[in-house]
C-alpha cells in the first residue's frame, strides 16, 4: 500500500518553534522536518513528487498557482525545493526570499510573508544551479542522477568518477546526495521505504570511503 498523494491541499499554518536554529541554516528542524513560522502547506501530485525527487524543483500547476498568487502575485510557475532533511548554508540565498521546503514525501511548505503584501519578495526557480546534488533519492528509494533515474551500480560509478587523482594523499573527492523526507512510521511498507532510502545512502557512503570520496547529505 502506497501513501495516497492528494491532488491539492493548501493549508495556512502558524507555528511558534522553540527549538534552536542552526547558525547559518533554515527555519526548520532537519530531524523532524518541523518548520518554524508561518507557511502554506501544499500537497503534491505523484508526478510532482517524482519531479521534486529527480530535479529538486516543483512545477506548480494552475490550481496551485491560483491559491499562491493570492499571497504572492509574482510567484513563478516553478520553485526550487529545499529538502528539509539537511539544514545548512543560506549564504547564497536571495534577499527577502520566499522559501519552499520539502517537509513530507507528498508535501512542501512555502513560507508566508512577514511584511506587507507589497514587499519586494524574491523567488528561486532553480535555474541558476542546474543540479545542486550529484545524486538524489526519492521517498520510495528510486535514485536519480542529473534528473534521470539511475541504478545503484550506476550511482557507484558516479562516486568512482569523483575519485581524486593519484599522488595527493590528503585529497578527497566529494559527492552530494539529497535525501527525501521520510514517510510516517507505520511498521509496514512506509517503514520499508524509509529503510531502503537509509540503506542506499549508507551503501553510497561505504563505497565512497573505499574510493577516497566523501559522500555527504545536502538539500
Amino acid at each position: 500500500m502506497k501513501w495516497p498523494l492528494p491532488i491539492l491541499s493548501v493549508l495556512a499554518l502558524t507555528f511558534s518553534g522553540t527549538a534552536p536554529l542552526h547558525a547559518d541554516g533554515y527555519p526548520f528542524n532537519s530531524e523532524t522536518q518541523f518548520v518554524f513560522g508561518d507557511y502554506i502547506r501544499l500537497g503534491l501530485t505523484e508526478e510532482q513528487v517524482t519531479h521534486v525527487s529527480a530535479t529538486g524543483r516543483i512545477p506548480l500547476n494552475e490550481e496551485q498557482l491560483g491559491w499562491l498568487r493570492k499571497v504572492y502575485p509574482k510567484i513563478p510557475t516553478k520553485l526550487r525545493v529545499i529538502a528539509a532533511t539537511f539544514n545548512d548554508s543560506v549564504e547564497d540565498r536571495y534577499v527577502n526570499a520566499v522559501e519552499c521546503f520539502w517537509i513530507m514525501p507528498d508535501q512542501v511548505a512555502i513560507t508566508l510573508p512577514k511584511k506587507s503584501l507589497d514587499a519586494d519578495f524574491s523567488f528561486d526557480d532553480g535555474d541558476k544551479i542546474a543540479f545542486p546534488a550529484d545524486l538524489r533519492i526519492s521517498p520510495e528509494g528510486v535514485m536519480f542522477h542529473k534528473g534521470m533515474e539511475t541504478t545503484l551500480a550506476e550511482a557507484l560509478r558516479v562516486i568512482e568518477a569523483a575519485k581524486p587523482p593519484a599522488g595527493g594523499p590528503d585529497s578527497v573527492g566529494l559527492i552530494s546526495v539529497t535525501l527525501p523526507p521520510p514517510y510516517p512510521k507505520d511498521g509496514g511498507e512506509w517503514d520499508a521505504f524509509n529503510k531502503k532510502v537509509t540503506g542506499l545512502f549508507e551503501e553510497l557512503k561505504k563505497h565512497g570511503a573505499l574510493q577516497k570520496v566523501s559522500v555527504q547529505n545536502t538539500w
